[in-house]
């Protein structure tokens, strides 16, 4: 399970991160929304997966995959 709420936290840090960029290209609620909930449910499933995963662990993959769908977006 905590496997899960890390790759959903990574999926929603993508989404935050596309938000971030549609806000800087367009200033539109729904661009806020984008940018303010990805981060927000990326910190929010990141913090649920340590309950079932050591922090360090849950963390380190968690940027690992956060950067390199960054990167590919």
């Amino acid at each position: 399970m905590g496997w899960l709420f890390v790759f959903v936290a990574a999926v929603s840090e993508l989404v935050g991160v596309v938000g971030l960029n549609k806000y800087n290209e367009q200033k539109t609620f729904i661009n806020i929304i984008l940018f303010g909930g990805g981060f927000g449910g990326a910190f929010a499933f990141l913090y649920m997966s340590f309950n079932y995963l050591q922090v360090s662990t849950a963390y380190a993959v968690w940027i690992g995959v956060g950067t390199a769908g960054a990167v590919l977006i």
